[in-house]
This record gives C-alpha cells, sequence and structure tokens, in this order.
C-alpha cells in the first residue's frame, strides 16, 4: 500500500501534514506500506532537514498491532519529487513503530559520532548534542564517565598506530591527557 501526503511549509511538523494521521490496527504476515511526500519547501541537500521531513512523515502513521508485540508491517517513508507513482525516490528510510504507542517512526542516527567532520549526518549530530546541553560550538563537554569508540575510518580522528589513539586534554577541555587502545 501507498499513501500520499501532502505538506505545507517544508514537512518538519506534523502539523504541516494536510491529512490526518493513518492507523492500521491489525496487519496480515509480511504487509508493507509507504508514507511519500513531496520534496516542495524541502532542502534536500541538508541531510537534517530531509530527515526530520521523514520522521515528520512517519509519525502520522500508527500500527496498533506494534502495542501488542505484532511485526506484520514492514514499510518506508519516502521523499519524493512529487505526488504521482511514477514519481522520483530523493530519500527513502525503513519505518521503525514504537512498542508503547504504535506510531511510526525512522530509524535515529543520532548519537553515534561526537567529533567534527564533513559527512552526510554531521548537521544531525550537531544538532543533537547541542539539544542535549553536551556541546557548545566545536566544545564537548561531558559530566559523566563515557565509552569513547574510535574508527580509523573516521576522518578527523589521528591514529598514533595500530592500537593507541591519543586524546589530548587541549582538544576536549580535560585535565591531563588519555590514551585508549583497541
Amino acid at each position: 500500500m501507498t499513501v500520499f501526503y501532502d505538506h505545507t511549509e517544508d514537512g518538519t511538523k506534523p502539523e504541516h501534514y494536510e491529512g490526518g494521521d493513518l492507523r492500521i490496527y491489525k496487519a496480515d504476515a509480511d504487509s508493507s506500506i509507504t508514507m511519500v511526500t513531496h520534496r516542495d519547501h524541502v532542502d534536500t541537500g541538508s541531510a537534517l532537514q530531509t530527515r526530520k521531513t521523514l520522521k515528520a512523515l512517519a509519525g502520522k502513521l500508527y500500527y496498533e498491532g506494534a502495542k501488542r508485540g505484532e511485526t506484520n508491517l514492514r514499510g518506508k517513508a519516502m521523499l519524493a519529487e512529487s505526488l504521482t507513482m511514477s514519481s522520483e525516490s530523493l530519500k527513502i528510510e525503513d519505518l521503525l513503530f514504537d512498542k508503547t504507542t504504535g506510531q511510526g517512526g525512522i530509524k535515529n542516527y543520532r548519537g553515534r559520532q561526537i567529533v567534527e567532520g564533513s559527512w552526510d549526518g554531521v548537521d544531525d549530530e550537531k544538532d543533537h548534542w547541542g539539544e542535549k546541553g553536551i556541546r557548545s560550538g566545536s566544545t564537548y563537554t561531558l559530566n559523566e564517565n563515557v565509552t569513547l569508540a574510535v574508527e580509523r575510518t573516521d576522518d578527523p580522528v589521528k591514529v598514533l598506530n595500530d592500537e593507541t589513539v591519543m586524546i589530548s586534554a587541549a582538544s576536549c577541555g580535560a585535565k591531563g591527557s588519555a590514551a585508549a587502545s583497541r
């Protein structure tokens, strides 16, 4: 099943969508749904705005079976060129359903990286850590013990050798320095 939703403004808030919520009470095994909206007023060059639009669209769907532990319905939220069946897809995310409310959502990639850099999703990460009060500019203030996982593929990470990554006090606002081993 494909459901088309028109939106006003940039589609990042539920009230931007002209139709009401869609509630599915029961789904047969292997059922699927695609929620579609158009790109009008959406800055498709911004990963953050595109994700917010898809999240708001996904939030229009409620799968009541999810509250009972059913997993028969799977779906996608899609940003398309226009609201026609033949329209080209610009961005698609898998739907997830909240087990308490049944409300649709999309996978949350936020909170996976605290370093700066240039990669898809960096704006979303900065927004996430800013909302939590941890990030201000390029400074992260961690007031509790945390575990940091460093990957060699991260652009801004400097690896001293295959086993050790040095974190300097100056770069993280801490006293002293730390070395993390793999």
